[in-house]
């Protein structure tokens, strides 16, 4: 089974950010924590510890990482995992989803087909259409220690992932 490598988790951090204290989204059921843990465990308005932030991140990476199995192959680049990992950290899923199938389905292989299908999908009316850039490109590199992110926000510490 394949798991997020240390430069996915970098990518999973400069594009959730990583806060100690809860917020709230507008229009969102429950708050968010960390590294975009959101849901009924989260205490609005409570600054948590790294630990505690951690925690939250490796329970939902293992429940993630599971759902991205279901359709990531061996044959597929350097970075597919952790593109499509961050694909469904932040959707939710992504073995239920098109850009899912299509992957399983060996479509990736497609360079344009696949790009259009990914940058169309889970874009929140073009809101997230730069992550899903940055997801794409990440999916297709073959050395994804030197895809350029832009630096952390400074709310973001430099804590490795673990």
């Amino acid at each position: 089974m394949a798991s997020l490598s240390q430069s996915g988790y970098n990518l999973i951090k400069q594009l959730e950010g990583y806060r100690l204290k809860s917020y709230h989204l507008k229009g969102e059921a429950y708050w968010t924590v960390g590294l975009g843990h959101y849901g009924p465990d989260v205490i609005p308005n409570k600054t948590y510890s790294e630990a505690e932030v951690n925690a939250f991140f490796n329970k939902d990476k293992q429940r993630f990482e599971a759902d991205v199995n279901k359709v990531w192959t061996s044959d597929m680049p350097k970075g597919a995992f952790d593109a499509l990992f961050s694909l469904a950290y932040n959707h939710g899923n992504v073995s239920k989803t098109a850009v899912g199938r299509a992957a399983k389905a060996g479509t990736w292989k497609d360079r344009e087909k696949f790009t259009k299908l990914w940058l169309s999908s889970y874009t929140c009316k073009g809101l997230l259409t730069g992550r899903r850039r940055k997801e794409i490109a990440y999916f297709y590199s073959t050395d994804i220690n030197n895809i350029p992110l832009s630096n952390p926000s400074p709310s973001t510490n430099n804590q490795t992932y673990a």
